[in-house]
């Protein structure tokens, strides 16, 4: 079946425009069939200028960290760790990040993302990954075109505040969960870090500690 492009060209500049500041990246496509109500929802809002969504892998390094109270014993050295949120109705734990605002830029989108959602002020460094998705539904002959961009980000300030709204928790975490466990973008985003590569090249930290 031949389709009427939404957004396509959009999502291509997006992407290029990602890949010019951070280098080229994976990019994976995945196609999604959906019932007629919800695709007249994507619809209205690709026609509205929706074009996708971003997420952040943010990582603290224990030098980051708040001071330990005295009555807390700690056993062994702090560690880096990263922030995963569940989400409400949710029973896999995903990355922080949301829905790109017209004329936004993709890491504007996360910074602001992030900041609502748990209250945490992030730097984005690179890109692990992005996910071309492609919506379609039986009748339509629309095909909507859809960027979601898997950010690498460091942690700059704040503690974690659940938007309780749209979360159920967030937490710092030294060891992810189970793969099973994870949303899918959330497992490739970790790939590196959770096969024990517990820190970025120096030169991917920032200036971070």
């Amino acid at each position: 079946m031949s389709y009427r492009e939404i957004k396509l060209d959009a999502v291509e500049r997006h992407r290029d425009r990602l890949f010019d500041r951070f280098g080229e990246k994976p990019v994976y496509e995945r196609t999604d069939a959906v019932d007629p109500d919800r695709f007249e929802e994507w619809l209205e809002g690709s026609e509205n200028g929706y074009v996708g969504s971003a997420y952040a892998l943010v990582r603290r390094w224990p030098e980051q960290q708040a001071p330990l109270s005295e009555t807390l014993p700690v056993d062994g050295p702090e560690r880096e760790r990263v922030l995963l949120i569940l989400g409400r109705g949710n029973t896999k734990w995903s990355l922080p990040g949301g829905g790109r605002e017209t004329d936004e830029p993709f890491e504007r989108t996360v910074e602001r993302e992030v900041r609502e959602e748990v209250g945490i002020d992030i730097e984005p460094r690179t890109i692990s990954h992005l996910r071309h998705d492609r919506i379609v539904c039986e009748g339509y002959d629309e095909r909507l075109n859809m960027l979601r961009v898997f950010f690498r980000a460091d942690y700059v300030d704040g503690s974690i505040t659940v938007q309780p709204s749209e979360l159920n928790g967030a937490v710092w975490v030294a060891d992810p969960p189970d793969q099973d466990e994870l949303h899918c973008g959330t497992k490739r985003a970790l790939a590196g870090w959770s096969v024990g590569d517990d820190s970025l090249p120096e030169a991917e930290r920032g200036d971070a500690g």
